[in-house]
């Protein structure tokens, strides 16, 4: 593979890695998000989206677990381009999520 020219969130010594790690991770092949003729090309959105969740991913790693890697592409999206559904009672409109009542099934005051 010829050196990354266009990094932006992956680094030269971590992008051969990560970039390995992504058809398990969502299922998906090269062309996926790289247009092929030009692979530093940005023109595919799926390729400013990847770009965008390896930042949170990254931060994520760096806020809350110390800069250890304890979540990664695969975390969420379990080898489907789309990640997984949240568990049921989680997340928005859920039990504790915006929207959603509080946890304990109690309706939100009014």
């Amino acid at each position: 593979m010829p050196p990354a020219t266009n990094l932006k969130v992956l680094t030269q010594e971590n992008y051969i890695g990560v970039m390995f790690a992504m058809p398990a991770a969502l299922g998906v092949r090269c062309d996926f998000c790289h247009n092929m003729e030009n692979r530093a090309s940005d023109e595919k959105p799926t390729k400013v989206t990847a770009r965008k969740m390896m930042e949170m991913v990254k931060n994520i790693n760096a806020t809350t677990f110390n800069g250890e890697q304890k979540v990664s592409c695969y975390t969420c999206h379990h080898g489907e381009q789309k990640p997984a559904a949240p568990p049921a009672g989680r997340g928005p409109g859920g039990p504790g999520g915006p929207g959603g009542p509080p946890p304990g099934g109690a309706a939100p005051p009014r």
